[in-house]
């Protein structure tokens, strides 16, 4: 913030792109309404799931306001829409793909009734890898061998 301000004061204007800041002298934000970001996707879950149930939030970090914004905006639209779900608290994987796999794996194995999940942020890659391992070792899997 100090340094935002800085630069302003030196006459060079400071842009934000993907995550917003609370500095006030930024002088703009380029990137996501995350807001809808979060709505949206707490839209989609709630259409997509089967039955209601337990929803998992994975965040990189709650420092990234996108990411807080985001899922604000998710438990906001199923407060209002869909309170039949319940929302689990987020897990934080620090932007980390291996601390995300374990977490994810983690939160999957204590959460057998689980009906989505949402992804906020970081580790995308070890959610993901988590999520398949899954679904290759339930006996309801359909894959077929290669």
């Amino acid at each position: 913030s100090l340094a935002i301000e800085r630069l302003r004061d030196k006459g060079v204007p400071t842009v934000a792109i993907i995550s917003d800041l609370t500095a006030e002298a930024l002088a703009a934000y380029i990137g996501h309404d995350n807001r809808e970001v979060g709505r949206t996707a707490a839209w989609i879950v709630g259409k997509a799931a089967n039955d209601f149930g337990k929803i998992g939030i994975i965040v990189g970090s709650h420092r990234y306001l996108c990411q807080e914004t985001a899922e604000i905006s998710f438990r906001s639209y199923f407060r209002e829409h869909a309170p039949e779900f319940r929302l689990l608290e987020p897990l934080v994987n620090l932007e980390d793909s291996r601390i995300a796999y374990e977490a994810t794996l983690d939160m999957m194995e204590r959460n057998p009734d689980r009906a989505g999940l949402d992804i906020c942020g970081g580790g995308m890659v070890g959610v993901i890898e988590a999520v398949r391992e899954e679904a290759d070792a339930s006996p309801s899997s359909t894959r077929t061998p290669p």
